[in-house]
Parts: structure tokens; sequence; C-alpha cells
């Protein structure tokens, strides 16, 4: 390879994927292969531009811009290619994750044919070019499967004809660049135009079969007047301009499809069963869960450390609660139904199994024993004290089943090692993103109304009944109090608070949006009776607030009262919550004093840190491949199977009572007895709706 390749990364209001994009850029490329990478800052609001700049400040070689030219997408590129020197420019969007040897290949295969101008690699998301990433795969694994299928292959083969290159990772030559010229103004068919032009000039636009990318969707946000109506206007005119030139490239791919070779030639690699080194065990997948978003995080960034981890759904898997998760999933989610075939399955042989709730327990420790590798039970709550304590005794049991017990708190050591003795126990708590949940910069007025932040979830065990008598209290003082409402559900808010003082929002909400409104908030209010760690009071001091939490365990990790917010000991007196925040309304400095504690609080538990102690400790489990004494083994073994069976049991009678339940009312509501169905069909309905 000759020279270098300049990065332009138009950014805005993204901070914390301009992070991840420009720390997969740094891990993934040679520096020799590197020249400029240019960052040009597209109008960011004043809370995202400073993190920004520190973010580029962490890297060497970064140059932030900010765009004096066309605003928009397009517009940001091409100011950036004015900064630009090497014969080529790779055009990479924020959302857009590189995969090792990215640039290298693009650069190559322009190299090899003069005639390609323009190329992009695969991607699990992409118009056109999408190769979804199978379960069990990670973007970084499709990434090296890739190039296995494409070795020894003639570069002509590894580069095929697109219909068209898509822009977020988009390497477009010096020569090529000076014979079409700019990118339109809005990004939308911008390169499907520049490669028209340069298709009259004698260039190619390829994608590449061997190189691979992460994206997620549309994670930088250009929300410009008018954008959309602008989008669709050049939508128009580029097929007025091309559409007969457009239709006949899109036959030409076809007949040589990049995506469809790509997968008939990965179909062709040897089988194999899949062998992460960890498999996280998942109840389901849904983002209201809080532990079950926790783990895909967790999953994500061991992915990205070079520790190929992945989750496993045992159970139902809601395929529109998937498509509603709005956080990034770098991997394809495995699934085995009921669980119960899990212990036997043959598909996925990992050196380390994690359990994540108390009914993955079971067949995890199966699993784990008949292939003699380790066991982690990651707790995140006190399961024990779930749904008012009805699997008590259940929980408690499985405890001893793990070789080792993984917590977010002390609290929660505590209340597990009361069960399970022996069992070894580390206590790791959760990160949280510091370029998502960031304060603003600017300096806090000292007067002025404070606006309180809640969330209304859905277990009575949250103390939702406390929060709703402390916000119908404060209502009445609604003239220094503002509202902010995360609502899991739909409830109805004390009647004093009107529209002009009340923010409500419905979750599940995507974390920008969380953190945008948290940024707003001066005090976070929680009542919840137990937390194992409670993640949204530190979110919300990461992004500026206070907190005034009851003392319900887990938060004593972070919250000190008096120090960085206020810990409420009576947590079932709502009068206690009450004072506590018009105390802070009174006492504007001791407010101010207590938000800046808790942010810099909040910053020794950064994500890249804290996630970073998790991998050296999965490391570490899977080095040590330690197993358990073999009488100690068989009788958790009985413990678990007959755990098993008894829930195998119980799901079998309640398929029988709901199929029992649908014949009797498809009998009631059929023939002659209609009527009579008619008054009986509602509490058929309730008793279904409770499976």
């Amino acid at each position: 390879m000759s020279g270098h390749c300049d990065v332009i990364i138009p950014s805005k209001n993204a901070p914390s994927w301009l992070a991840l994009c420009l720390e997969e850029l740094f891990r993934n490329t040679d520096p020799q292969e590197l020249g400029q990478v240019l960052v040009v800052d597209d109008g960011s609001s004043p809370e995202a531009l400073p993190v920004i700049e520190r973010i580029c400040a962490r890297h060497k070689g970064v140059r932030l811009l900010a765009n004096e030219g066309r605003r928009g997408l397009g517009g940001a590129c091409n100011f950036g290619v004015q900064h630009a020197t090497a014969p080529s420019m790779l055009f990479l969007n924020t959302e857009c994750l590189v995969t090792r040897g990215t640039i290298r290949k693009l650069v190559a295969a322009c190299e090899t044919d003069a005639f390609i101008g323009m190329a992009c690699p695969l991607s699990n998301s992409s118009p056109g070019l999408a190769l979804p990433m199978p379960p069990g795969r990670s973007y970084v694994e499709m990434n090296a499967l890739l190039e296995q299928a494409g070795a020894g292959l003639p570069p002509a083969e590894l580069a095929l004809e697109a219909c068209t290159p898509v822009g977020h990772c988009l390497l477009v030559t010096r020569r090529c660049w000076e014979k079409t010229g700019d990118f339109g103004e809005v990004w939308d068919g911008a390169e499907s135009d520049s490669q028209m032009r340069a298709m009259e000039h004698g260039f190619r636009g390829v994608a590449l079969t061997n190189a691979y990318v992460f994206r997620f969707g549309n994670a930088t946000s250009w929300h410009e007047p008018g954008a959309s109506a602008l989008r669709d206007k050049n939508r128009n005119v580029f097929f007025a301009k091309w559409g007969d030139k457009y239709k006949a490239l899109l036959a030409k791919q076809a007949r040589h499809d990049p995506v469809a070779t790509a997968a008939q030639r990965l179909a062709a690699l040897p089988s194999a069963p899949l062998t992460p080194p960890v498999l996280f065990l998942l109840p389901g997948l849904g983002q209201e869960v809080g532990g079950i978003q926790v783990v895909v995080e967790l999953c994500n960034h061991l992915i990205r450390q070079g520790l190929e981890a992945r989750c496993a759904v045992l159970g139902s898997l809601d395929r529109d609660a998937l498509k509603r998760f709005q956080e990034p999933v770098f991997f394809g989610l495995l699934h085995f139904p009921g669980g119960f075939g899990f212990p036997t399955q043959t598909e996925v042989a990992p050196q380390c199994v994690v359990a994540t709730l108390f009914t993955t327990v079971p067949p995890g420790f199966v699993f784990a024993c008949q292939r003699g590798i380790p066991l982690v039970y990651f707790v995140q709550g006190y399961e024990c004290y779930f749904v008012n304590g009805t699997f008590y005794n259940q929980v408690a049991e499985t405890y001893a089943m793990a070789d080792h017990l993984l917590v977010t708190s002390e609290w929660l050591k505590k209340k597990v090692e009361s069960h399970a003795r022996s069992t070894p126990l580390t206590v790791l708590p959760i990160g949280v993103d510091p370029y998502l949940f960031a304060a603003k910069d600017a300096e806090q007025p000292a007067s002025g109304k404070v606006r309180i932040g809640v969330v209304l979830r859905n277990a009575p065990d949250k103390g939702q009944w406390i929060l709703l008598d402390v916000l119908n209290a404060l209502s009445a003082h609604k003239d220094v109090l503002d509202l902010t409402v995360f609502s899991a559900r739909q409830y109805e808010l004390p009647p004093g608070w009107a529209a002009g003082n009340c923010t409500q929002l419905a979750l599940p909400l995507a974390r920008s949006t969380i953190a945008a409104h948290l940024r707003a908030c001066d005090v976070f209010l929680d009542a919840s009776l137990h937390e194992g760690f409670g993640l949204f009071p530190l979110e919300a001091m990461a992004c500026g607030a206070t907190v005034v939490v009851s003392d319900s365990g887990g938060v004593g990790q972070y919250v000190r009262s008096g120090e960085n917010g206020l810990v409420i000991s009576e947590v079932n007196r709502p009068e206690q919550y009450v004072a506590a925040i018009l105390s802070l309304v009174r006492d504007r400095p001791l407010l101010a004093r207590l938000k800046a504690d808790a942010r810099k609080t909040a910053a020794s538990f950064a994500a890249p840190e804290s996630y970073g102690r998790y991998a050296d400790f999965f490391r570490q489990v899977v080095a040590s491949k330690a197993a358990r004494p073999k009488k100690e083994q068989a009788a958790a073994l009985r413990a678990a199977l007959t755990m098993l069976k008894t829930a195998e049991r119980e799901i079998d009678a309640r398929d029988k009572r709901i199929a029992t339940l649908e014949e009797e009312r498809e009998r009631i509501t059929s023939g002659a007895s209609f009527r009579v169905g008619r008054l009986l069909t509602a509490p058929f309905r309730a008793l279904l709706g409770k499976r």
C-alpha cells in the first residue's frame, strides 16, 4: 500500500458514538495506513460540543474542525475534503465501527484497479448492501469470517460492482473526487449521485466482500429545517437525471450481487460449533428491564475488548421487543425456546457460562457440569426479594450452584453471602457512559426553578405509591419546581401538575434521549424499597443532578448523604422526601455543592474503566477452568434438575389451562351459546391475559 488515507468524520450531537468510532478506528488500523483524522463538527449543541472537544483531544492526530461551509452531512464532508491531503479519503459516520484492516482493504482495492474510484465494506445495516449477523456471530467475527472466505481469491472477485456504495463508510480516491466534485447538500442519495458522475469519467463503485463493519442506524442526527422535504426533492431529481443508468447498474449488480456472493462463501466454510469464551444467559429481551440492557452493553464492551462474548435468550424471544430495542447490539442473539433444551444443545460451546437471573441458573449449571466449564452467576439485584419474596428459597438455592458469584455492590455482596458463604464472590460496580451521560459545562443559575426528575416503574417494590404521594405534596410548590417524569406505563399524575410544569415521557427511550432530559434536571428522586445497584440515579448524577434517594441498599455504593446527595432512611414516609427536596430549593449553595460532588462521584464510575474490570474478571475465569468437588457438584446438579423439571411441569400445566380456556371460549362464543358467550367472553379474556 502506498501513501495514506485521510479519514473525514462528520459529527453532530453524538459524542458517545464519536468516542466509539475513534476508538475502533485507531484500534483496528495500522498507523502507517492512516493519514489525518478530521472530525468536522456541523453545529453541535452547546452541551455536546465540549464533550466532543474532550474526545478529540484524547487521540493524537485528530483535528476537530468547525464546518464553515454548507450545513448538513454532505456539506460537512465537503468541508473536510478541503483540509484533506492524502491520495484517498474515507468518509466515516460516527455510528459506524470499523474492523481490523478496513482501510487497508479499501485502499488496496483502489490501488489494484485504477478504475475503482469509490469503495465500501459490507455491513449489518446498509441500504442494498446489508449482510445480517447470524445468531451467535459478532460484527468483529463476521469480518474475520469474510476474510477467511475470500482468502486466495483474486482482487477482482473480492471487489464487486455496487449499486451504490453506501456513505457511512465510503472510500473515495483523490483522482475520482477531483473529477466528480462535491457531495450534494443532503446525504441521502449524495453518494449515488457521485457514483453516477464518476461512472461518466470511467470510474467504478464497488463493495468489498471481505470487509465488514458495524452500523447503528442514524445515531448522528442532522435535523436541519426542511431537510426531509429536501431529501425527497433530491431523490426525485436523482431519478429524473439518472433513472435509466441507475436501473442498468442495478441489473449489473444483480448478476453478481456482493451480499449474495458473500453469503454463499460464508455458507461454504466448514461448519463448526460457535465457541465464544463467554456466554450470557438471558431470560428474555426487553429494554424496559434495566438488568438486561446492562448485560447487552457489557457483552458489547467485551467484544470490543477482544473477548468474544455472546447472549443466549432462554425462553420466549419477542421479536417486536427486539425491534423496539433502541440500543446497539454488536452480535446476533442466540435463542433456545423454553430453555429446557439448552443443556443438551451442541450449537454453542463456550468456555464460561453466565447466568443473569435465578431462572437461568439451573439450565446453566447443568450445561456447565456436562462440559466441565465454570458457571458465573451475575447478580444485579437481590432476587430473594423479587415478586414480594415469592421465590425466596429457590433463589437462595441457586447461589450455591455457581462457581463464581459476581455482584454490583457491597450491599448485594452481604445479602448473597448469607446464602452462599463458600462460593467465591467478586464486587464489580456497573459503569456509566461518560460521553452520553455528561453534564452541561455552563455555570448553573443560583436562582430560578428547580427541576425534579423521577421514574415511575412497573414493579411495586420500586416505590411508585411513595413517589406519587411525594409528587402530590410537591405540586403545591409549582412556583419553584418543575417536573420530569419517565413512565414505564401510563400513570395518572396528581392533578396539581399541569403541562406547563411537567414533562412526562414514556419508557423505553433511547439512552441519548434519557440523558438529554436528565441533563435538564437539578435533583433526581428515587424511592425504591431495594436496589442491587440503582443505575438510574448514578446516570442522573453523571448528568449533573444531585439525588434524593431511599436507603435501598445498593445506592450506598455511590451516594453519600450530605456529600453528593441526600439519603432518606425512613423510606416509606413521603414527607421525608418532600422535606429534603424543599431544603435544596431553599438552600441553593447546598444544592450547587451536592450537584458538583455528584458529578465528580459519577466520573469515578466511567464505563470504559468499569467494564474493563469486567473484562479482566472474565479472562481470569476462562483461564482458571475451575471445577467444583464431585460430591458438591452432584448435590447441586440434583437440585438444578429438580428445579428444571418443576418449571417444565408448571409451564406444561399452564399451557394446558390456556388451551382449555381457548377451547371453552370457542365453544361459548359459537352457535346457540353466542348470547351467553357474549357475557362470559370478558372474564375468559381476563384469565387469558394473565398467562
